[in-house]
């Protein structure tokens, strides 16, 4: 039997005579891409693309792991800069709250007008 023989092979119905049936071996949809795909030249692009995983430096290598790293015993006691930051956020919220971040606003001119009001009214 040859390679291609059990594609013409059928199988006859059992208590039906005269009638046939084809066993594929392999999805007839597969079949077809798989003859397509063997007739159509190799160029280079249909070839796979082989990466080429780059070699990092130490630094590199570091900068991957740097979540995993643990901070030193000794900082651990000291301030950070989040506390810094924290309190510039909290002053500046209070100065927008009391209106004088912008002084465009109605709210600003108002603050300024009672902090001059005291110090006039002290010369007399």
């Amino acid at each position: 039997m040859a390679e291609n023989d059990y594609e013409n092979e059928f199988a006859e119905v059992k208590d039906n005579a005269g009638l046939y049936y084809k066993v594929h071996r392999e999805n007839p949809m597969q079949e077809y891409h798989s003859t397509l795909y063997k007739m159509l030249p190799r160029t280079q692009h249909m070839q796979p693309k082989v990466i080429v995983k780059k070699s990092l430096t130490d630094a590199e290598e570091l900068a991957e792991h740097t979540f995993a790293i643990q901070t030193a015993f000794c900082e651990q006691g000291k301030r950070k800069v989040v506390t810094h930051q924290r309190f510039r956020f909290l002053w500046l919220q209070i100065l927008t709250e009391v209106g004088v971040s912008k002084w465009t606003t109605p709210e600003f001119w108002t603050f300024i007008f009672f902090l001059i009001i005291p110090v006039l009214c002290v010369d007399t």
